[in-house]
């Protein structure tokens, strides 16, 4: 019997000051910012063929969000810009949590 594999997926979110409603296929596994104004999580596909969407928003350094919000991932890019990524947990469909 052949193993389960998985593969690691990248997901854009555009630094843009909107909420995105995303359906992330597994775990968050890393992030990273290598275009301007945009962050790339790295999923670990765990072959969820129709995740629930979770709703993200990519903020830069300085900017208000909701308290309400989780934080996920912070990252810098290649001008040394920081970004930071949080989720509306009140608005997200109960996927689960990296």
């Amino acid at each position: 019997m052949a193993a389960e594999e998985h593969e690691i997926v990248r997901v854009v979110i555009p630094v843009n000051g909107d909420w995105h409603d995303v359906r992330i296929p597994g775990v968050i596994v890393g992030a990273t910012s290598r275009r301007y104004y945009e962050v790339e999580l790295w999923v670990r596909d765990t072959g969820d063929a129709d995740p629930a969407p979770r709703r993200l928003r990519a903020v830069a350094a300085g900017q208000k969000f909701p308290a309400s919000a989780a934080s996920v991932s912070s990252v810098v890019d290649d001008a040394g810009l920081v970004f930071h990524l949080v989720e509306d947990l009140a608005s997200s469909q109960g996927a689960a949590r990296s």
